[in-house]
């Protein structure tokens, strides 16, 4: 659904996850994943999406954010392909 948080995020004011839209198994390190949001984006608008792992010890999730001090492989794509 539509959003409206700003770059501003913080661990205490950080937004709630929704519904869960899709999942994925275990994904080898330095791999890349997709996820087709289709049917999840349907107008105009800014939209929030959240990644989560459900592992108890926390050790699930390595990301890099666009301004990263690592190779352009490693940093985060949105491509929006239209139809």
């Amino acid at each position: 659904q539509p959003s409206s948080w700003s770059q501003s995020v913080t661990w205490n004011n950080k937004p709630q996850f929704g519904s869960l839209l899709s999942s994925t198994n275990f994904v080898p390190g330095y791999s890349k994943i997709s996820f087709d949001l289709t049917g999840y984006v349907n107008g105009n608008g800014v939209y929030s999406f959240g990644l989560n792992t459900t592992l108890s010890n926390n050790t699930g999730i390595l990301l890099y954010s666009r301004e990263a001090a690592v190779g352009s492989s490693f940093k985060p794509i949105l491509q929006i392909k239209q139809s």
